[in-house]
């Protein structure tokens, strides 16, 4: 047997052997869904302690509102319905300023734009009857992130969450006298109301 037939079956031998030897195993592959995160207040929206007369009920009440602006600047207060024929007008007066409510994002996925909803008109009520304030959130000043001291706008200004998934927002709106009037006028209590607001990835 000369060199060539030596080399060619000593590489047959280890095709064979290679084809022998040949092994294979099945690897996992996994992945986690998190499109959770947490959404929660962190400052009650606070609009302050007030002097009020609600308008009587005779007539065309009038409507006294006042807006707190979401971030932290002086209240204002005017008039939004005038009213005719009734023998007491609404009034407003601040005595201390209210305060914009507060919320923070944790635990959503880093750098990433999130959209704001905010809720309708809801009532402040003392719980036990006579005339209720109508409330509105207006405005979120987004206090975190690349769009910070911005109102939120859904078109240019978004909440978008740090490298950690962290991201926060003030809110502020209105507070308007009753818009029916009432025979009773308010009384020296705290006055509360609940509102839902929603954020989303975009």
């Amino acid at each position: 047997m000369n060199k060539f037939t030596s080399v060619a079956a000593a590489f047959a031998v280890l095709s064979a052997t290679s084809s022998y030897a040949l092994e294979t195993a099945q690897g996992t592959a996994t992945v986690t869904v998190q499109n959770s995160f947490s959404f929660s207040q962190a400052t009650a929206l606070d609009f302050g302690t007030i002097r009020t007369i609600v308008s009587s009920a005779d007539g065309t009440p009038n409507v006294v509102t006042m807006t707190l602006p979401a971030d932290g600047s002086n209240p204002t207060i005017a008039e939004t319905t005038a009213g005719t024929g009734n023998t007491r007008s609404a009034s407003m007066n601040v005595i201390t300023p209210g305060t914009p409510g507060e919320f923070t994002v944790s635990n959503a996925a880093p750098n990433t734009r999130l959209t704001i909803t905010l809720p309708g008109t809801f009532n402040l009520t003392n719980g036990s009857g006579g005339p209720t304030f109508l409330a509105e959130v207006t405005e979120a000043l987004i206090t975190s992130g690349t769009s910070a001291n911005s109102l939120y706008d859904g078109t240019n200004n978004f909440l978008t969450t740090d490298a950690t998934g962290n991201g926060s927002f003030s809110v502020g709106g209105t507070l308007s006298t009753d818009a029916s009037g009432n025979a009773q006028n308010y009384q020296d209590v705290a006055y509360t109301g609940q509102y839902t607001i929603t954020v989303d990835y975009q």
